[in-house]
This record gives structure tokens, sequence and C-alpha cells, in this order.
């Protein structure tokens, strides 16, 4: 099977889909300059952006149904190995020549030409998954769920949703 097909088909479970292939996968740069993954079992290779993408569906993000306290936690966890799979991706580029070379030129092209000096209106996911880990949305509740997981703790955030630290998530995920 193409791995573009298997990601493609990926609709539920999300999260342990993707972790399924992390597990498996292995970074390799292009002669482009740009890396990808292939995945033992699968047919081609696929962009990391590719994984990220299906990432940002996975129900946690969606938060309908309300996902459970593991869910959230898989979730994370799943995006931390998403983050080092872009710093591998560095270390795998900074040892090819096409980098070593030619990328410092692309990239002032695209500094001029296609308004990417901004990584945020550039759509850079890696951005995204930066942003992320900073927001970590994933620990948003409803307040009536936060006080009834946390009855006597403050949240990290209040707006509509009452924000928990990832602590407080897994403490309350590990009570009997």
């Amino acid at each position: 099977m193409l791995l573009s097909e298997k990601l493609t088909s990926i609709k539920t479970n999300i999260v342990d889909e993707l972790g399924n292939l992390l597990d498996k996968a292995t970074l390799r740069a292009t002669w482009s300059g740009r890396t990808v993954i292939s995945v033992e079992g699968y047919v081609g290779t696929e962009k990391i952006d590719r994984i990220t993408e299906k990432y940002f569906k996975s129900s946690p993000f969606l938060k309908d149904p309300e996902p459970t306290l593991k869910q959230r936690l898989d979730c994370y966890g799943l995006g931390g190995r998403i983050r080092k799979l872009y710093e591998d991706s560095d270390v795998v580029l900074q040892k090819t020549w096409f980098v070593k070379y030619f990328a410092s030129v692309r990239n002032f092209f695209n500094y001029l030409f296609f308004d990417s000096n901004c990584p945020c209106c550039s759509k850079d996911l890696r951005v995204k998954i930066e942003m992320q880990k900073q927001q970590t949305s994933l620990f948003d509740f409803k307040e009536e769920e936060f006080r009834r997981l946390w009855p006597n703790r403050a949240p990290e955030f209040m707006g509509t949703r009452w924000q928990a630290s990832k602590e407080m998530v897994e403490e309350a995920y590990n009570r009997p």
C-alpha cells in the first residue's frame, strides 16, 4: 500500500494510527533539499507536514465530542514526537550538499517573491506545531468539567474554556 493512501485512509483513531506509523518511520533528505519520511511496510514517501495536517484533525483538537483525559495526553505525546521529527529533519538537511550551497539562495528568493518571511503568513506547519506547544489547547476544559476534575484548583487560564496544566491532567488521569 502507498504511504499516501494510508494517510488518506486514516479517519478515526488518528493519534494511535499516526503513532504506529511513526514507530516505523525513517527520515531522509531529497535532492531538492526537503526531508520526507518513509514507513516500513509502505511504498513511497511523504512530507512531515502531511503527518502534521492529519495530527491537527484528530479528535482532541476538534473537541467534538469532548476528548477523554487519555486522548488528550496521548495527543500531546504525539505532538512531541512530531516536533522531534522536525528537529531531526533539520539535522538530516544540514548534512546535505543542497542546504550547504543552495538553501540560502532559495530562502532569499522566497523572502523576496513569496512573502514567506513571516512563517505564520506562509502557513508553515512547523510554526503551527510550535504554537500548539505554547498554547496547549489540548488541556482546555469547559468550566463545569474543570470544576468536576479539580474542585479546589484554579485554572491556568480562564476564558470560554478553562486551561489545566499537563501535570494536572496526568494527576486526574492517574486517580483511582
